[in-house]
């Protein structure tokens, strides 16, 4: 994996520091290269092969599952429906109505 990358120099850095470097793909002058990742189901494009992971795994595909308790708003993420409450409905309870459909074992 760190074949593709050209360390300039080294030096001790913060591991938040690392993470995001270590995701740079450099060319051999030291510019950084862009690369993309598209989605090959939505054609979604990412900088990133970890952004790709999580929308396939989270994402693409899958059906709002989060539901807003005083209408038919459905989202999914369970931040939206309470972004949404306190704005839509503001004399109304924050609460998220969570769809997923639990399978027994």
């Amino acid at each position: 994996m760190l074949r593709n990358f050209l360390f300039l120099e080294t030096r001790p850095v913060t591991q938040r520091y690392y993470v995001q470097f270590a995701q740079c793909v450099y060319n051999p002058d030291g510019t950084r290269q862009n690369k993309s990742y598209p989605c090959h189901k939505c054609g979604n494009v990412f900088t990133r092969k970890n952004n790709l992971y999580n929308h396939l795994k989270f994402q693409c595909g899958q059906l709002p599952r989060f539901n807003c308790p005083y209408c038919s708003y459905r989202t999914k993420h369970s931040s939206n429906v309470r972004s949404h409450v306190r704005r839509i409905h503001p004399d109304q309870r924050v609460y998220v109505l969570d769809m997923r459909i639990k399978q027994d074992s």
